[in-house]
């Protein structure tokens, strides 16, 4: 009996080891999903799945909204390769032309519908106006009528100088319900947007998880949403994730990262990511934050906010809810803490507990660069823990910062390594590069020679370069990446 126990439990990893399945945007929702035979559309995808099933995403930008009621258990959906999935509820916008008799105003065709106007170049959503005459004397606005779509960009200049787009679904990029040990990694989500209260969460968001289990979402990104990453439910992590520039104005509750209160949502967890630039900016638009009811069992660690008002877990009597090792630029309102750094330009109080003060207030900013990693881009990390210059040899685990200058060409074979400029006094200048090692992140970093990237089947390669920096000796545009 024992035995046959044993061979049960052998085997029980093959009956719970589903298929694969893939996504291209090459591809056709009447194939078989192969590899080779791909699906076209995301949310077709995800509706397929069976427990233990794995979705893989190719690379490209998918035009849909993935809206999932029926419950996902054991699945996986992911990008072929980290941040190279782009999921948009948004267009690019048409060619506009100043509009006679105005000098702020400008028009295009367009009989889509407009849930906002987008500036990706500048980070802002622009807003409705009551009338086309509104946007002679307001920047940042928007009017659609008769087919004719009205703006005036954020500086009132032309629109063709902006990167400008239409957000047209009134839907949310990837909302699953109900969800247990779903893993979602990789993938980027920007443009959706409604322009009203649409239900009890403000409006849409970028991701959100509703009532889900022990959920893990790794390595995603998303902008110009509603709201960024928006979650309820029990044991979900949110790990090395970005969320920037989402805001609703109808209402300007929530946040890039928002988790619900109430008993069945606990032991939630922010970790490793970053939240940036939360609209509107109106002085209490906090980036990251657990928020409403009964707050239990939740966390925000190693996370960083900027360009907001910061992290805040906001309840009634919040129990073991706590900030631990993040920094804000801004404030911190959290009752339950522990080693923090805010209030760069900001309250250096935390604003729930007047007991909790800054490091900061005791070290003046001149001296910020003799006990931070890289205060200027927002690292208050110790000086201790990273690596200020090119060591003789790269180890895994290791964060290098480098000094604006010139490099030699590198070779990374170790894991888990991040090499990046430190300060913005210029840019470190590499003289290329040839990357073995898994999960190597490579930021602002100017490359005058090419990078080569050696890939194993087994290997899991997270690859990013600043691609505006890449550029070679005589200031043209090279290709900064190659893979044999």
């Amino acid at each position: 009996m024992i035995k046959k126990i044993f061979l049960f439990l052998l085997a029980l990893p093959l009956f719970l080891q589903g298929a694969e399945y893939f996504v291209a945007v090459s591809g056709n929702d009447r194939s078989p999903g192969s590899e080779k035979a791909p699906w076209r559309t995301i949310a077709y995808g995800v509706n397929k799945l069976q427990p233990g099933d794995t979705l893989t995403i190719e690379p490209g930008r998918y035009f849909e909204s993935v809206d999932i009621k029926r419950r996902l258990k054991n699945v996986t959906i992911r990008a072929r390769f980290p941040g190279s999935v782009f999921l948009y509820g948004d267009k690019a916008a048409p060619r506009f032309q100043k509009v006679k008799g105005y000098r702020f105003v400008y028009v295009a065709d367009w009989n889509e519908n407009v849930q906002c106007v987008n500036e990706r170049d500048t980070l802002k959503i622009l807003l409705p106006a009551v009338s086309k005459e509104e946007l002679e004397y307001r920047f940042g606005l928007w009017y659609k009528e008769n087919g004719k779509l009205y703006v005036s960009s954020s500086d009132g200049q032309d629109p063709g100088r902006h990167d400008m787009t239409i957000s047209v679904i009134r839907g949310y990029g990837l909302r699953l319900d109900k969800p247990e040990n779903v893993r979602i990694e990789g993938l980027v989500i920007g443009g959706f947007y409604a322009g009203k209260q649409i239900d009890a969460w403000s409006g849409v968001s970028g991701l959100r998880i509703s009532d889900g289990k022990n959920c893990k979402i790794t390595d995603c990104r998303v902008f110009l949403c509603s709201n960024g990453f928006n979650f309820t439910g029990w044991g979900n992590v949110f790990d090395r994730c970005i969320a920037y520039a989402n805001g609703s104005y109808a209402p300007d509750s929530g946040a890039n990262f928002i988790g619900w209160g109430g008993e069945k949502n606990q032991y939630n967890v922010i970790r490793n990511s970053v939240s940036m630039f939360r609209q509107p900016d109106a002085g209490s638009t906090f980036g990251m934050r657990y928020y409403m009811g009964k707050l239990l069992n939740n966390r925000i660690e190693n996370c960083v906010s900027f360009g907001e008002d910061g992290i805040n877990v906001k309840g009634s009597n919040p129990e073991n809810c706590w900030v631990i090792n993040s920094y804000c630029e801004r404030t911190l309102t959290a009752l339950q803490h522990k080693n923090n750094v805010f209030g760069a330009n900001g309250s250096t109080q935390n604003g729930y507990d007047p007991k909790d003060i800054s490091p900061l207030r005791a070290i003046k900013r001149a001296d910020w660069n003799k006990y931070y990693a890289d205060p200027e881009n927002h690292d208050f990390r110790s000086i201790k823990s990273v690596t200020i210059g090119l060591p003789k040899q790269i180890r895994s685990g290791e964060t290098i910062l480098l000094a604006p200058g010139d490099y030699p060409f590198l070779k990374i074979s170790a894991d888990n390594v991040t090499i990046k400029t430190r300060g913005k006094k210029g840019r470190a200048r590499i003289a290329g590069a040839l990357v073995s090692g898994k999960n190597v992140n490579l930021e602002q970093l100017v490359f005058f020679r090419a990078c080569q990237v050696f890939r194993g089947e087994s290997t899991l390669l997270f690859l990013r370069i600043s691609k505006e920096l890449c550029r070679n000796r005589q200031g043209r545009r090279s290709d900064p990446l190659q893979v044999p």
